[in-house]
């Protein structure tokens, strides 16, 4: 497992260079007002730097969302969020800050070179070409509805990946990784070592699990923190965000993040 503190993360992106606190360059003030709030999500269908193609890290995809004042930038390890500024087609982030998830380097390295082509204004394109540029980078844009729609809670294999605690995200080794499916009223439960079932009943966004039953048998150092986590969440009532291929249930001040398994 993986876990690094708010702190730690901060430090590891300020260090790159790439992470600004104010989000704007040099002599460059942000906009006084915003000319109108942006809203919704999309998913980065390409990208490219000096006109070659960039892939991304194998198994991550890029999304952006605005919502109100507030831009969020996903690209499969750490969530980074802040405000911004829009005057025609200038956007400009005033701020970006990111959760505290370890992954593995090339997601990090990833995430780092994102968070840097917002360190200065770039160019918000609409329409049929939608698109950010960021000086010799361009990233195509589609509605996520579109190209990642949400998975639904139901049917769907969720496979635990993050376990969350407080202001701490720790991410959940594959070979200790747990699972759920709901089905009807039923849920299978896996902690990633222990199985079982539990009711479950779904009001808007908040679940309620009861008479949940599992196994209890010795587990591996490297599963114990995730058996009580997921143990801890997934009984009584929480609350659940469902983006794309991702699924987030919350309790307190405890949480269990999960990735829509391939289907097949």
């Amino acid at each position: 497992m993986v876990k690094v503190r708010w702190t730690e993360a901060l430090a590891v992106l300020v260090g790159l260079g790439v992470l600004v606190a104010c989000g704007t360059r040099a002599g460059t003030s942000p906009p006084d007002s915003i000319g109108h709030v942006l809203d919704g999500s999309f998913v980065v269908t390409a990208a490219t730097a000096d006109g070659q193609p960039r892939p991304f890290v194998r198994g991550t995809q890029m999304q952006i969302s605005f919502a109100g004042p507030q831009v969020t930038v996903t690209a499969g390890c750490n969530t980074m969020s802040g405000s911004y500024g829009l005057s025609g087609t200038r956007l400009i982030v005033k701020s970006l800050s990111s959760t505290e998830i370890g992954c593995p380097q090339p997601q990090m390295t990833q995430d780092a070179w994102i968070a840097g082509l917002f360190s200065r204004p770039v160019q918000y394109l609409t329409g049929k070409d939608a698109a950010i540029i960021s000086g010799s980078v361009v990233l195509a844009l589609a509605p996520r509805s579109a190209v990642a729609p949400d998975r639904p809670l139901r049917g769907t294999t969720w496979v635990l990946d993050t376990l969350v605690d407080g202001t701490v995200a720790t991410s959940v080794p594959s070979d200790a990784a747990g699972s759920l499916v709901i089905s009807g009223g039923r849920a299978r439960i896996s902690d990633g070592c222990n199985t079982g079932n539990a009711s479950v009943a779904i009001d808007g966004a908040r679940l309620r699990f009861t008479n949940v039953v599992l196994t209890v048998r010795p587990c591996p150092s490297a599963s114990s923190t995730a058996v009580g986590a997921v143990r801890a969440v997934l009984d009584g009532t929480d609350e659940f965000v469902i983006s794309g291929g991702t699924l987030r249930i919350t309790h307190g001040q405890h949480g269990l993040g999960f990735a829509a398994a391939a289907a097949g």
